[in-house]
C-alpha cells in the first residue's frame, strides 16, 4: 500500500457528522486528474490522545494541486464541509516549507 492508499483508508476511518469518508475517497479517485495529493489532519495532539480508542479524529481535508480549479472546488462543495477556502501564494509556500511554491492547497473543514 502506497502513502496516499494509506490516507485514503485513514480518511475512511474518520467519518464523522458531514464527513463520508468513503465518497471523498471515492470521488478523489475518479478526479486524480484534478489533483497532486490529499490527506487529513487536525490540530495539536487530538490524534495521538485518542488513538488507545482506535479513532482516527481529524476534521481538516488539504488537497494540493498545481492549478486552481474551479471543477475541484465544485466537486468539494458536494462534501458537505463546514468550511472550503483556497490557500495560495506565500501561505501555501509557509505551509509546504517551501521557499517558492506555484501550488494550491483547497482546504476542507467539517465540525
Amino acid at each position: 500500500m502506497n502513502t496516499q492508499a494509506l490516507q485514503f483508508e485513514l480518511m475512511k476511518k474518520a467519518s464523522f457528522n458531514n464527513f463520508r469518508g468513503e465518497q471523498v475517497v471515492s470521488e478523489l479517485k475518479a478526479n486524480a486528474h484534478l489533483w497532486d495529493a490529499a490527506l487529513m489532519d487536525a490540530p495539536k495532539l487530538i490524534k495521538l490522545r485518542d488513538l488507545p480508542d482506535d479513532i482516527w479524529n481529524v476534521n481538516t481535508l488539504y488537497i494540493l494541486t498545481g492549478i486552481k480549479s474551479d471543477q475541484l472546488y465544485e466537486l468539494a462543495l458536494h462534501w458537505n464541509p463546514s468550511h472550503l477556502r483556497w490557500i495560495e501564494g506565500e501561505e501555501a509556500s509557509r505551509r509546504l516549507d517551501a521557499y517558492v511554491s506555484g501550488d494550491y492547497i483547497l482546504c476542507l473543514w467539517w465540525n
